[in-house]
């Protein structure tokens, strides 16, 4: 499942508190510590058999999406 660096920041902003690595970061930092933990995994992200991308997308709409992927694989 994947989001991008500002729907990450708008997502995690809403409660660093229990999250240790960003519980001290302003949202600029927060934003640059998110891209930088992004492209450090981007290889590890790109192996995935299926990629989903989750903006704009509701809980409803990605979980239909999740059960395709499921049925097809069976």
């Amino acid at each position: 499942i994947g989001m991008g660096v500002d729907a990450l920041v708008k997502r995690l902003s809403k409660d660093t508190k229990k999250r240790p690595l960003i519980k001290d970061l302003n949202k600029a930092d927060l934003k640059y510590f998110i891209k930088k933990q992004m492209e450090a995994r981007v290889s590890f992200y790109r192996k995935a058999n299926h990629i989903m991308q989750v903006v704009n997308l509701s809980i409803e709409n990605l979980v239909e999406e999740i059960v395709k992927l499921i049925k097809n694989k069976i």
